[in-house]
């Protein structure tokens, strides 16, 4: 008898293993479908959720997890992935650094969407990752600094946050002169609007802060 009830226990302990199973698989299937996706936040956990076609709700995290993955990424998995970074909490992504690095080296500076939610990405950052950031910024700025700073006037609230990225590089590489140069000539393009002025001419007086104080 007490063998029979053994061999019971196990049998409900495999069917529900097979049964979890099943749950998961059906679920990452699920995450591959995406036709329908929703960020939903929860203020009191400080976490935000993805709502997969009204069905699944998994963390904001785990998702960007599972399309990072992916070995043949779609179009709309690249920009999932750009429009959730921004979301996410790096305290509990401890692959956030694999995360930074994929984002910066398929970014396409003419994206404009991308690159919007790569500049909201430096809202985001711990001080771990914030150096490696700077530098990709700096260098996705250097390749057409007109267009970056025009998706810059877009989100003008992150603009504090990137000047200061870029700045340091620019002092870094003992450039912060001849780009304030190069700034105040842009101001001369006839296609700039009075926002995206505001923006160059606000970046010109953070780096001449960088002058006036001899850093």
């Amino acid at each position: 008898m007490k063998r029979f009830l053994i061999f019971i226990i196990i049998i409900l302990l495999s069917a529900l293993s097979f049964v979890g199973f099943n749950q998961k698989k059906s679920k990452k299937e699920l995450y591959d479908l995406k036709s329908e996706m929703k960020i939903l936040k929860n203020k009191e956990k400080n976490k935000s959720l993805v709502k997969i076609n009204n069905e699944t709700d998994v963390t904001v995290e785990e998702f960007i997890y599972i399309l990072l993955n992916k070995e043949n990424k779609t179009k709309k998995d690249i920009e999932t992935i750009y429009l959730l970074l921004p979301e996410a909490n790096y305290d509990e992504i401890i692959y956030f650094e694999k995360a930074l690095e994929w984002a910066s080296e398929n970014i396409d500076i003419d994206h404009e969407k991308n690159m919007i939610n790569f500049i909201k990405l430096s809202d985001n950052l711990n001080c771990g990752c914030s150096e490696g950031y700077g530098r990709d910024i700096y260098n996705i700025y250097k390749q057409n600094n007109i267009k970056f700073l025009k998706y810059l006037a877009e989100v003008p609230n992150y603009a504090e946050n990137i000047y200061g990225h870029i700045a340091f590089e620019l002092h870094y590489k003992d450039e912060w002169i001849k780009e304030k140069e190069k700034l105040i000539k842009l101001l001369e393009h006839k296609d700039l609007d009075s926002r995206e002025k505001n923006i160059i001419e606000k970046f010109i007086e953070v780096l001449d802060g960088y002058i006036d104080k001899g850093i």
